[in-house]
Parts: C-alpha cells; sequence; structure tokens
C-alpha cells in the first residue's frame, strides 16, 4: 500500500504554468499541458513539460524538455518545441473532440506556456 509520495521542491528560479481546455459545465480536459522551466542566464537549465488527454496516460514531452535544456527559448525554438509536441502525443477522436482539434491545442499551449513563464 502506498502511503507517502515524497517529491523534491522545485528551484527557487523555477516558473511553472498548467493550461487546461476543457467543457465549461463537465470540466473535463480536452487537453491539457503542464511546463516548468528553470532559467539561469537566459537559458534554460531545467524544462518539464507533461500533456494530458492527448495520449492514453498523462506524458511526459521527454524530447521536448531535451530540446528546450541548455537554449535561449527564441520564437524559432518555440516553434519546433510546438512542432515536435504535436509529434509526440497520440490524441483521439471522440465525443469531446477530434483528434486535429487536440493536437492544435497543444501546438497552442506549448507556445502559450513558454510566453507565460518568460513573460
Amino acid at each position: 500500500m502506498l502511503t507517502d509520495i515524497i517529491l523534491d521542491p522545485p528551484h527557487q528560479k523555477a516558473k511553472a504554468t498548467f493550461l487546461k481546455k476543457g467543457r465549461v459545465k463537465m470540466d473535463l480536459a480536452i487537453a491539457s499541458l503542464a511546463v516548468l522551466l528553470e532559467m539561469e542566464g537566459g537559458r534554460c537549465r531545467k524544462a518539464r513539460v507533461a500533456a494530458g488527454s492527448v495520449a492514453p496516460v498523462p506524458l511526459r514531452l521527454y524530447k521536448v524538455e531535451a530540446l528546450l535544456e541548455g537554449s535561449t527559448v527564441t520564437e524559432k525554438l518555440a516553434a519546433e518545441a510546438q512542432r515536435l509536441a504535436t509529434k509526440i502525443i497520440s490524441p483521439i477522436t471522440d465525443i469531446r473532440a477530434t483528434e486535429e482539434y487536440r493536437r492544435q491545442i497543444v501546438r497552442v499551449y506549448v507556445k502559450r506556456g513558454l510566453e507565460k513563464i518568460l513573460g
């Protein structure tokens, strides 16, 4: 039986955001994205990116994280992160949204998440 979960606290320089697209009444996520960035000297020291409702289980976007880490986040890099994120996910079409719409939400949320954290 699981009794505890112990997580390391985020670094003081880390900033995070969570974005969710859902229906108002039922509040079920059509797609969601969590982004955490730890910046140092204008470069991304650590990145964590996870998407929800776009795969059978919540999904860490390891390739997007690797792309961001060690880099200065520019418009060009953000566009590459968007492209990469939409390739990694495996959304389905159901009564709430189509596969294409979920991919579009993730693409938009990657850019929006980076902008929200970086100002």
